[in-house]
């Protein structure tokens, strides 16, 4: 089996699809399927450097890393360079099958397949089939209407839609009775160290990840000032610059500051050590659609990997990975606004 898995981010960056896109190729090829990842150029290292060095992956031979150099702003210009290294790998390395998460990549797929007669497949990290009344998914109106037109006229091509959820896997369902869509949870890689409490006079929670709006620090910052205790720090694993402003206005709204650590963004390497400092991994998600549905938190992944104790939102996207398993613990926010 040889497949292609393409996608547009710069390889590497500090964008969360860069590494599930990275740990989902190499998981393919540690289990004997020859991928051939077309990635964004984001850098001059050798490919197996940065496997090692930034995402903390051994390097396997079934992984071939094609980088493709581009304007980072250009979709367009990364879709076409794209589209000729697929077509000719397919004719060169006789490829099975083509799997991307672009929308954008769509029409080009189904040019590749009707080219080649290769399977394609899509990998679906959000839901552009309509708009939504969700006020927190407002923000995305420009993405979606762009978005919208592509998925209805180009999904019902693919041979098959891959849905990284439950509740997403029914949205689609519903739209296209006709297509083979699939549930494929992600998975996780497990660290190669085995996972104690830290010693030490604080508690350290811990989040990796962004901190956009849709993030609930405020119910996270509201719980820290409620106990009382300045023992208890929270250590913020990412984080970039443009997302602090609002970060910080709500440390100062409830005087948590000295007990709140941001390191920025990390290596996925350096990111491992940091985590050796937590005693419990959070996952503040406020109750909208694309969050309870659409997405699959990645840091829940990274922290099941490193056999951490979980404290999560309430949503069915976190129920699909720690469920009643003893992983982690549910919380309602509206618990603590109340």
């Amino acid at each position: 089996m040889k497949v292609i898995y393409v996608n547009r981010n710069h390889w590497p960056s500090n964008s969360p699809t860069s590494s599930f896109v990275c740990l989902n190729a190499h998981g393919f090829a540690e289990v004997g399927i020859e991928t051939h990842l077309v990635v964004g150029k984001g850098t001059n290292e050798e490919p197996d450097r940065v496997l090692e060095n930034y995402y903390g992956l051994k390097p396997v031979p079934k992984l071939k890393i094609h980088l493709v150099n581009h304007i980072k702003i250009s979709s367009f210009l990364f879709y076409s360079l794209a589209f000729f290294k697929c077509l000719h790998l397919i004719r060169k390395e006789n490829i099975n099958a083509v799997i991307t998460r672009e929308t954008g990549f769509l029409p080009l797929l189904v040019l590749l397949k009707k080219l080649t007669g290769v399977i394609i497949l899509i990998e679906c990290h959000n839901y552009f089939m309509e708009m939504t009344d969700d006020l927190d998914m407002k923000s995305e109106v420009k993405h979606r209407k762009k978005h919208i037109p592509t998925e209805r006229k180009w999904l019902p091509k693919v041979d098959g839609i891959l849905c990284i959820l439950s509740p997403m896997a029914k949205l689609y369902r519903n739209h296209f009775p006709e297509n083979k869509v699939f549930i494929s949870l992600p998975g996780t890689k497990l660290s190669e160290e085995v996972y104690s409490i830290p010693k030490g006079e604080n508690f350290v929670i811990g989040y990796i990840g962004s901190l956009q709006e849709q993030r609930d620090f405020e119910t996270v910052f509201q719980a820290i000032k409620l106990t009382n205790n300045k023992r208890i720090k929270l250590l913020i694993i990412g984080g970039l610059k443009a997302e602090l402003p609002r970060i910080k206005a709500l440390m100062e709204k409830y005087d948590v500051s000295e007990q709140v650590e941001i390191t920025g963004w990390v290596s996925v390497v350096d990111m491992k050590n940091y985590m050796k400092r937590i005693s419990v991994g959070i996952v503040p998600m406020r109750n909208n659609l694309y969050n309870s549905s659409l997405t699959a938190p990645m840091k829940i992944l990274d922290y099941l990997g490193f056999g951490l104790p979980i404290l999560s939102a309430d949503l069915p996207s976190a129920w699909e990975f720690i469920g009643n398993g003893g992983a982690g613990l549910f919380i309602n926010q509206v618990m603590l606004k109340n």
